[in-house]
């Protein structure tokens, strides 16, 4: 499943090892497990084992946009290395995943 983030120091924790493990890398972006549903543009949930608003949100000035997906950027170039941005399903991103425990 995609990452789903509890707080906020798990988002700069995974930014972190992005930059430090891929530094110098261009631009990427990485899905997230934040979706809209169909149904209700403009609410976010993160797909978990339950459904669940977030306590705290992290995204770029401007956003959301009530697109379905959302990613967060890494790399050079990132504005704002770990804001997310929402997307529709065309985009082509990474994913990051979460082991099972």
């Amino acid at each position: 499943k995609l990452v789903v983030f509890q707080n906020r120091a798990e988002n700069d924790c995974l930014i972190k090892y992005l930059t430090d493990e891929y530094r110098g890398d261009a631009l990427k972006k990485y899905a997230i497990g934040l979706k809209s549903p169909d149904d209700y543009k403009g609410v976010y949930e993160w797909r978990a084992d339950a459904d669940v608003t977030p306590t705290f949100t992290n995204w770029v000035s401007g956003y959301p946009k009530d697109q379905a997906y959302v990613y967060m950027t890494a790399g050079v170039g990132a504005a704002q290395n770990g804001k997310w941005t929402d997307t529709t399903s065309a985009e082509k991103i990474y994913g990051i995943c979460e082991r099972s425990k």
